[in-house]
């Protein structure tokens, strides 16, 4: 297995009168590739699709599955589908998960399956602002990174027939799509229509699984104040600093699961506050 890449650290500090700020950035670019397997195990399930497809020049931890189309939108898809491609995995019918045909052989089986990409990020930075004037400071740490990311929740978000526990609201737009579908023929819904028959393999492997888990966080920011010299001597203090700090307190991105830093967990990562002071005697 091979790791390239590289790292950087830039920084600027500088006052102007009272105000002293400090900015400084850091970054790596990684790219991993499994370069050699073993002879024996080069095609075998968890090193390939156990037939042609080796994990071999791609990332570890690969996912292998289905690519997907959409849904099907009309019963017409359906029969367009259906009499296109001998569908050997997979039940096609409105509102399911639409396979595509990956190699062009016209049969929908576990050969169409390909690498789907990986959750190794591509990037990761942080940037740290800390800035004073007079009494008052201000500290901020913002962290993200550019990756793929595996969106293991939906299954309780998104499709209602592999999940026993409590549900999404998502739910609810298909549910409302299914009810314009048997008026006007068509469901208007990304979101697989609800069924509790899983016939159509959406529990498995594929891209409906893939998003784009690259994010900026507020990781960190401490607004603080210090008194002032002429009134600790009065306290017979050497230092008093009031403080607020909280942790993660705003996420931007696009993806659509609990939380991009902690990919796998039905939770994000808490939002904390924490109010202080410390005292030098």
């Amino acid at each position: 297995m091979s790791n390239r890449g590289f790292e950087f650290t830039i920084g600027w500090r500088d006052s102007v009168k009272d105000f002293h700020y400090d900015i400084s950035f850091n970054g790596s670019f990684n790219k991993n590739r499994i370069t050699q397997l073993p002879e024996d195990v080069y095609y075998t399930w968890g090193c390939g699709n156990g037939d042609n497809i080796s994990n071999v020049g791609y990332a570890l931890g690969s996912w292998l599955g289905y690519q997907t189309d959409g849904v099907f939108r009309t019963q017409a898809e359906v029969d367009e589908y259906t009499s296109t491609y001998n569908v050997q995995y997979g039940a096609p019918g409105v509102g399911r998960l639409r396979y595509v045909d990956s190699n062009g052989d016209k049969i929908i089986n576990a050969k169409d399956r390909v690498v789907l990409g990986s959750d190794q990020p591509k990037f990761i930075g942080g940037l740290n602002v800390s800035m004073s004037w007079k009494g008052l400071d201000l500290s901020l740490f913002f962290n993200g990174m550019v990756r793929q990311a595996w969106n293991n929740s939906k299954f309780y978000t998104d499709l209602w027939a592999y999940w026993n526990g409590n549900h999404s609201t998502r739910l609810l737009e298909a549910y409302d799509a299914w009810k314009v579908y048997e008026k006007t023929g068509v469901y208007d819904s990304n979101v697989p229509a609800l069924t509790t028959n899983g016939n159509n393999n959406e529990n498995q492997s594929s891209d409906f699984f893939v998003e784009n888990g690259s994010y900026i966080k507020l990781k960190n920011v401490t607004l603080g104040y210090t008194l002032p010299e002429k009134v600790l001597s009065k306290c017979h203090l050497r230092t008093l600093r009031f403080f607020i700090q909280s942790q993660n307190l705003f996420t931007i991105t696009s993806y659509t699961g609990a939380d991009p830093e902690g990919l796998g967990y039905t939770y994000p990562i808490p939002r904390t506050f924490t109010f202080g002071l410390s005292i030098g005697l």
